[in-house]
């Protein structure tokens, strides 16, 4: 029923198609478009309608269009309608709006061809499911699939939902309000929400009262075609300001002036509008209404406006930024970096190799249909022309003359097949399995983008270092011709300063050449330029994007009593989540219904029907004509029922059987297999994570040594108390233990991420209710393996 609402961009749409009956080529076409009444959206939706029709009619035909509104009323709509009827030169009526389209509708008769945008409520209506058209006379119309519940589930998706405001114009409202706001308060309901209607005409000041007396927390918005732009601007302007999330029906369109979301794109418009102009063309050749067909797939795409969703700062769930569209995104200036989570958004919306796995996902949901189209009828037509000896034609008896064509058409239906329901069962569970082997794709490249920004990071971290030694170094070789200068030092000083110089320098070049391509790595993830600039912020703990990663660290990971408990807390979510295995999962139920089809062939025959009609249009030579008193008419007909049943099959049933018994094994054993390497790598990676995390402290405090040494020896160098070799010596170590206190760092993030690829999820980067969930999953876990969980940890029990 959402149809009705579901975007006034049909309205618009349909406005400008019509069904006429076939024109010679270079005939003027002219519509008559009927609407409810003037429209803002009309010259946006206007441009796109024109170039599909113009572009697929000229040269062949002429079109034109003229204009007749409703002015708001049922019977300004009605009068228009019957002026566009008389007028003789129109070829087709198009009503243009939800109220012309009801009043149109409810026509007994329809003196011209009409068509209408929006069925209403495609149930009362004679629709023909045999030809998926109207069935009706001089009518046609579309049926998309989109509803409104759809839209209130999106839109909860953002933000749950307390209460929802419905805003929509107030000739719609009043005139199907029982009926959308049935299925707009059902649709709440669900989400325990409540729903309050508020129509709007042309003013937005009594709207945007009531709207503040609502106490509403989410806004719907149904086509508001009367209000000016400027004031239905200022009206999405006060709902944002009000801290209210917003979806719009009419598309994205509204989503570019201000509206948080809505789940029709851009592509819905222009593949409808060349869905009509296609449908245009085929009522122009065959004259045909009727029989064209109504059913519409919608397309759905969740698509945001970033800058409205900053400015209510909404903390969007991974499956929202994985899956919505984002629009009107702030472009990066010198002073914004990229944290890892813009990262992974990044990554997912543009990375290469995840949009060849959505392909694949895209290409097995064909598989499925094709699958499933050998359940459903198929229908054959045939042309057959036969000639015969003119000796048995004239001993049939007029049965079978010399020469014979017939025109047939034969409708198949496999009323039981077993393999056919076995391969449309196996491609149902091989596309879950593609969906899965999608998400252990995205967590790969979530991981490679999480590794490459950090090795980003490390290599920078590395190039400061190797700079300040080279510094170091520099003022050694001063202090080094100091000394000779002095008499205090040999040459071979200056030259072995002078030879540590160029090693540095030589380091450094090799350590800039891994950065750059560390940074080319960056963007080939994130598929970018190569040489885009990389500007991403560093990691610390004092992030607000890494609390729960220190929470859980300090409570969980560093802790001996509870660390084991943590451990097996991980490997149980990988267990239950990892794509890996979910795939795997899918693949053996697959297998199991190849093995249940393979033996039910032994007990199930196949059951089939054919129905076959012919017209024999030319009978000819000798034999054409039926004995004095015969007569039989030239129409064909048959009904064939076929029950098959193999007797025997040398052995194939049995092979078929066996070997997928043997796949079966292979894939449960494949499975057994899968799980313990993941969990082997799960653990593997949380002592490397414990290791490295602990290292941490370690790594700060050596190089914090290092370096007071490095001072003390060069001060002593300096006065000649000790000699060269120590002094390398302990700017190598300082060297060394600085990288090392970097290092630790980004080694602990890099075994952090590693432990998220192989649990299937990368929690710490999730939205903060999905982080709660975590944090009270894993507490209530921990305390189920520990036993009295406060008497070893404070922080548990915070």
């Amino acid at each position: 029923m959402c149809v009705i609402v579901r975007h006034s961009v049909l309205l618009l749409l349909f406005c400008f198609f019509g069904v006429w009956s076939p024109r010679l080529v270079g005939e003027t076409v002219k519509i008559a478009m009927v609407t409810d009444g003037p429209d803002r959206h009309e010259a946006y939706y206007l441009t796109t309608i024109r170039t599909e029709v113009v572009e697929l009619l000229t040269p062949e035909f002429d079109v034109e269009f003229s204009y007749f509104e409703g002015n708001w009323s049922t019977q300004g709509v009605e009068l228009a309608l019957e002026d566009a009827y008389d007028d003789p030169d129109v070829t087709v009526v198009v009503t243009g709006g939800l109220l012309a389209s009801r009043v149109a509708l409810d026509r007994a008769t329809f003196p011209k061809p009409t068509v209408v945008p929006i069925v209403l409520d495609p149930k009362r209506r004679r629709w023909s499911p045999s030809t998926g058209g109207s069935g009706i006379e001089n009518l046609t119309y579309v049926r998309e699939t989109k509803t409104l519940q759809a839209d209130v589930e999106a839109l909860n998706s953002l933000r749950p939902i307390d209460k929802l405001a419905v805003i929509g114009d107030a000739s719609m409202i009043e005139l199907q309000g029982a009926r959308e706001m049935k299925e707009v308060e059902a649709a709440a309901a669900h989400f325990k929400a409540r729903a309050q209607a508020i129509p709007v005409k042309d003013n937005a000041v009594a709207a945007i009262e009531a709207l503040k007396n609502s106490g509403a927390d989410a806004v719907l918005l149904l086509p508001t075609p009367r209000l000016g732009l400027e004031v239905w601007k200022h009206l999405v302007q006060e709902i944002t300001a009000m801290g209210m999330t917003s979806l719009s029906v009419m598309g994205e369109y509204e989503v570019e002036m201000g509206v948080l979301a809505t789940t029709t794109p851009y592509s819905y418009i222009k593949r409808m509008a060349r869905r009509i102009a296609l449908n245009i063309q085929e009522i122009v050749l065959e004259g045909s209404t009727k029989d064209i067909e109504v059913n519409f797939p919608s397309d759905y795409e969740l698509v945001i406006n970033q800058e409205v969703a900053e400015a209510l700062n909404l903390a969007l769930s991974w499956d929202i930024v994985s899956t919505a569209r984002f629009i009107m995104e702030p472009k990066a200036t010198e002073g914004e970096f990229l944290t890892l989570r813009e990262a992974f958004f990044i990554a997912w919306k543009a990375n290469l190799d995840l949009d060849a796995q959505r392909d694949v996902v895209r290409g097995g949901c064909q598989d499925v249909i094709r699958a499933r189209s050998s359940l459903l009828p198929q229908v054959d037509g045939l042309v057959e022309a036969t000639k015969i000896d003119s000796d048995r034609a004239r001993a049939a008896g007029g049965a079978n003359p010399e020469t014979t064509a017939i025109a047939s058409v034969r409708l198949r239906q496999q009323l039981y097949n077993e393999e056919s329901w076995r391969d449309y069962d196996v491609e149902r569970w091989l596309q879950a399995s593609r969906t899965f082997d999608l998400e252990a794709t995205k967590l790969d490249v979530f991981f490679d983008t999480a590794v490459s920004y950090l090795d980003v990071l490390r290599l920078r971290a590395t190039e400061r270092v190797q700079r300040d030694n080279y510094k170091v170094s520099l003022a050694n070789l001063k202090r080094a011709r100091d000394r000779v200068e002095s008499g205090e030092a040999r040459l071979s000083e200056v030259y072995r300063w002078e030879s540590e110089i160029a090693s540095n320098r030589r380091t450094l070049l090799d350590v800039q050449s891994r950065l750059a391509a560390a940074e080319k790595q960056f963007n080939r993830v994130l598929n970018r330029c190569l040489d885009e600039p990389v500007k991403i912020k560093d990691i610390t703990f004092d992030n607000p994007d890494y609390l729960l990663v220190d929470q859980v660290v300090n409570d969980f990971v560093t802790l001996p009593d509870v660390f084991s408990a943590y451990k097996a807390f991980v490997v149980y979510l990988a267990r239950e989540r990892s794509p890996e295995l979910l795939a795997l999962r899918r693949q053996i139920g697959a297998r199991l219904r190849v093995l249940k089809a393979a033996e039910r062939s032994y007990y199930i025959p196949s059951v089939g029907a054919t129905a076959e009609m012919g017209h024999r249009f030319h009978r000819g030579g000798a034999g054409k004509k039926f004995p004095a008193g015969v007569s039989v008419d030239d129409v064909e007909s048959a009904i064939t029922l076929d029950l098959t049943y193999p007797l025997w099959t040398s052995h194939d049933r049995s092979s078929q059987v066996c070997k997928a018994r043997s796949e079966l094994r292979r894939l449960q054993t494949t499975f057994w297999a899968t799980q313990e390497r993941i969990d082997q790598r799960v653990m593997d990676s949380i002592d490397d994570m414990r290791a490295s995390y602990l290292s941490i402290d370690l790594a700060r405090s050596g190089a914090e040594s290092a370096r007071k040494n490095l001072d003390i020896v060069s001060d002593s160098y300096a006065r000649g108390i000790i000699s060269i070799v120590d002094l390398i010596d302990a700017q190598n170590a300082a060297l060394a233990s600085d990288q090392d206190s970097y290092n630790a760092v980004y080694d602990f993030f890099t075994d952090l991420m590693a432990m998220q690829r192989a649990s299937g999820s990368f929690d710490y980067l999730e939205a903060e209710t999905h982080q709660e969930n975590y944090m009270q999953r894993l507490k209530q876990f921990v305390e189920s393996r520990t036993g009295n969980r406060e008497s070893r940890t404070c922080a548990c029990a915070g």
